[in-house]
């Protein structure tokens, strides 16, 4: 991965990334990891459902409409 790419995600998920390292050193000092997985896991799901809504999207047919602007 690029290192602009890289910073990117950072910012892009800066909150959750904070929250899952607050999780993460409660959990090494309790020695309690679900919260950890858990956050991950519900991460995961929404990046499913991301790319699940944006295949849609490009896989939805173009309207004649589309067509005559381009023809114009």
């Amino acid at each position: 991965m690029l290192p602009k790419n890289r910073q990117a995600l950072k910012e892009k998920h800066s909150l959750w990334l904070q929250q899952l390292e607050n999780l993460a050193l409660n959990a090494l000092e309790t020695d309690c990891w679900g919260d950890v997985f858990d956050c991950i896991y519900e991460k995961m799901e929404q990046l499913d459902l991301f790319t699940i809504e944006q295949e849609q999207q490009l896989n939805q047919p173009l309207p004649p409409s589309a067509f005559a602007q381009l023809i114009d």
